[in-house]
């Protein structure tokens, strides 16, 4: 399991599958193969090896996925 602190982050299901992410205490489905915008208030929790994240840096106005 991994933890995340506050902040806002892109994250991906790395396969077709719907994956489960614990935001803020509460449960979330992450669609596949979709990218997915999480604001986190205080933390968050995942399993890293079916979800890749980046963490939107503060004052980003736009995102580029390559």
């Amino acid at each position: 399991m991994t933890y995340l602190s506050s902040g806002t982050y892109v994250m991906k299901s790395s396969s077709a599958s719907t994956r489960s992410i614990d935001v803020d205490g509460e449960s979330f489905f992450l669609i596949g193969n979709l990218y997915h915008l999480i604001i986190v208030k205080e933390y968050a929790s995942y399993d890293a090896s079916l979800i890749s994240t980046v963490k939107v840096p503060n004052g980003t106005i736009s995102i580029s996925i390559p």
